[in-house]
């Protein structure tokens, strides 16, 4: 059976400095057959992008932000009219959709409930036709993964993720490629990804995006073939 199944030690501990669970890199390995540590993490990569993505092309998900704390909001958070003013806007929305010859797909759709004290609980749910809608902790929206807290914590790490992955196989052409082109591939596969949707960072502490400056610098060091204990001041000129 797959699951008694030895996965290569190497491989396994070359996709862990990616910072891939060891769970999904042990999957990724069995499902590629232990070919190689590119396999198996193109295969866990690629898992990643698609989970989201279904069958119905032409149905939209929605992700509905809720923020309890403006003054023209739907509500204190112990207000029961809450869930029905919710529900109400769900409707007018999917009727307008309707209209438009757009169908919404309730079965993805997501609730984000955003309020000032963590601690509090959201209990209630949406019901819209047959389908009964929850509050989530994350919900992913044009690809920006979103928490009820506004930490973006998910979100910095998953584009942590998939930076030292394309770091990890533009490393090794490295030594053939000269600076100009090693420069454009780290831009177009590297800072591409710390550029998108990144003014939704602005105001985070430092320690947030502490481990997105640490793949800028890795991508400095990259660039000009520097080693990794080298000070990224010293690869870009500035002391």
């Amino acid at each position: 059976m797959e699951s008694q199944q030895e996965v290569n030690p190497v491989f396994l501990q070359q996709l862990r400095e990616l910072d891939i669970p060891e769970e999904a890199a042990k999957q990724a390995l069995l499902h590629t057959q232990n070919v190689s540590a590119e396999e198996a993490a193109m295969y866990y990569f690629n898992k990643l992008e698609n989970e989201e993505e279904g069958d119905e092309d032409l149905m939209f998900k929605m992700v509905f932000v809720v923020n309890m704390e403006l003054s023209m909001g739907v509500g204190k958070p112990d207000d029961p009219s809450v869930a029905a003013r919710i529900s109400a806007c769900l409707t007018d929305i999917s009727c307008w959709m309707k209209d438009h010859h757009l169908q919404l797909n309730l079965a993805k759709t997501e609730l984000l409930v955003v309020s000032a004290n963590p601690l509090f609980h959201h209990n209630f749910t949406i019901k819209l036709g047959t389908s009964t809608i929850t509050p989530s902790k994350t919900a992913r929206n044009l690809g920006v993964m979103i928490d009820d807290q506004l930490t973006f914590s998910d979100h910095i790490a998953k584009t942590v993720l998939s930076c030292r992955f394309a770091l990890f196989n533009i490393k090794k052409i490295r030594p053939f490629l000269y600076e100009h082109a090693a420069q454009l591939l780290v831009q177009a596969l590297v800072l591409s990804r710390l550029d998108y949707c990144s003014a939704l960072l602005a105001g985070l502490p430092a320690s947030s995006i502490k481990p997105l400056q640490l793949i800028q610098n890795a991508t400095a060091r990259l660039i000009f073939n520097e080693p990794k204990r080298i000070h990224v001041s010293v690869c870009t000129g500035y002391q």
